[in-house]
């Protein structure tokens, strides 16, 4: 095909190359995993091999290291390539945003860019510039998070050809999954910043904790009309039935979110800290550690 054929036919879908899963480690015994599609998800494998073979550990993580630069790259052809589609083919960005649920495939845009904040956590933690670099790209993932899971939303109910139970998908779904992903990446980096700036990790705590609970409360609504449609109509279609797994990675994503927002608020805690900042703290040392296992556990 001529490339100006090939941009024309340039979908959003194709950002699920890029899409990954999230690590943490909770201590030197323990480390989550949430997984979903893509490159991110070798490059955080190689990254966290768990099992002890002499010298692998540092060739698996140049190979992490390389696969996380390829999502970079990636990435950044794919926006122009997204970018030029709609600058000469204008009519197709309308098309893609009124078309439900292929355009739920732009959930992917702000997925994508999650993993490579992901990335910097993972391989220059160390770093201070680092830190505060994915501190700033937090904020550019959550608008984008947010533009896709409401803003999107809201302009195909007002604007949008009414859809039928038969058009149900679990594609739709993946409207949600931003936000659950921009959540958890704020529960990743969080911990990080927290050493450069207790007021900066507190807002990373707050925000994310916000968009987890708008994703909860949409997930929720389109899971319940999905199932209802499951039992009320036939089968979804063969090009569709891959997208009923994607229930898995929103849920998935907010059990990890959520578990790393209350290990951090424990640690917070923990620390002397009390969540009206009074300083000396309201409780007493033995009360404060009290209440942090509980919301740890």
């Amino acid at each position: 095909r001529h490339w100006r054929e090939r941009i024309a036919n340039f979908e959003p879908s194709w950002f699920t190359i890029i899409m990954s899963m999230h690590k943490s480690k909770i201590d030197m015994r323990e480390t989550i995993l949430t997984v979903k599609s893509g490159t991110g998800v070798l490059q955080q494998c190689f990254v966290n091999f768990p099992y002890p073979i002499t010298g692998a550990n540092r060739w698996l993580r140049d190979i992490g290291y390389c696969l996380w630069i390829l999502e970079i790259v990636l990435f950044g052809f794919f926006i122009g390539m997204l970018a030029w589609r709609y600058i000469t083919h204008p009519v197709l960005l309308k098309k893609n945003t009124m078309e439900f649920p292929t355009s739920s495939f732009l959930g992917a845009i702000p997925i994508s860019f999650n993993t490579i904040i992901q990335g910097i956590i993972s391989y220059y933690d160390y770093r201070t510039s680092a830190r505060w670099a994915t501190f700033a790209l937090y904020w550019v993932a959550l608008v984008m998070s947010l533009a896709i899971s409401f803003g999107l939303v809201i302009y195909q109910m007002s604007h949008a050809k009414p859809q039928k139970l038969s058009d149900v998908a679990g594609v739709w779904v993946m409207t949600t999954v931003p936000l659950f992903v921009t959540a958890s990446t704020a529960s990743s980096i969080a911990p990080f910043v927290y050493m450069e700036s207790t007021k900066c990790a507190i807002s990373l705590l707050v925000t994310g904790f916000m968009a987890w609970s708008f994703a909860i409360a949409e997930v929720t609504m389109i899971i319940t009309i999905y199932f209802f449609r499951l039992i009320a109509d036939k089968v979804p279609a063969a090009p569709l039935m891959v997208g009923s797994f994607l229930p898995v990675a929103a849920l998935s994503q907010g059990a990890y979110a959520i578990q790393r927002f209350s290990i951090f608020l424990a640690t917070y805690i923990k620390n002397g800290y009390a969540p009206t900042q009074v300083n000396p703290p309201p409780f007493s040392q033995a009360t404060l550690l009290a209440t942090s296992e509980v919301i740890h556990w």
